[in-house]
């Protein structure tokens, strides 16, 4: 967040930088119609003021461009700094989800749950492991049979201590 507030200001700082830019532009042009319009009146311009207007405006322009270059620089490397930021927080997140799902898994189907049981491979093992599952679905009205349940049964706990030995911990 801090670097989001430094590249706000450093954005200001340009604008304010273009702007003087452009107000010394437009004082060169204003100068300049002047002095045509006090020759073309006939009065006297003296080169020296001409000269030396057009060096202070000059040295003016040259230090906010170059001022302006730096403001380049820093926001460049600001923009760099949130990107990184960008990138490693979508890296943690990615991490994160990965290591909820590997707890559902094992939550699920256990520490060490053989994936090629899981996941089939090919479309002939989806299928065959498919036709096994649709074996249980049975009709409402069968007698004495359910159907495969629509969320996750928990095992009850053990009803003795000697079962309660081959537990997973």
């Amino acid at each position: 967040m801090e670097a989001d507030l430094v590249l706000s200001e450093v954005t200001a700082k340009k604008t304010e930088a273009k702007r003087f830019i452009n107000l010394f532009n437009t004082l060169i042009k204003l100068r300049s119609a002047r002095v045509q319009q006090l020759k073309s009146s006939g009065n006297f311009v003296s080169q020296s003021e001409i000269k030396s207007f057009t060096q202070v405006i000059d040295k003016l322009k040259k230090l906010w461009i170059d001022q302006l270059k730096e403001y380049n620089i820093e926001e460049q490397g600001l923009r760099v700094m949130l990107n990184d930021a960008e990138v490693e927080r979508v890296n943690v997140e990615a991490k994160v989800t990965k290591q909820i799902h590997k707890k559902w898994n094992e939550l699920f189907f256990g520490v060490g749950a053989n994936k090629q049981f899981i996941w089939p491979n090919s479309l002939e093992e989806l299928i065959a492991v498919r036709y096994e599952w649709d074996r249980f679905i049975v009709a409402d009205n069968t007698c004495l049979s359910s159907k495969i349940p629509v969320g996750w049964i928990v095992p009850s706990k053990p009803s003795n201590s000697e079962w309660s030995k081959y537990l997973q911990k």
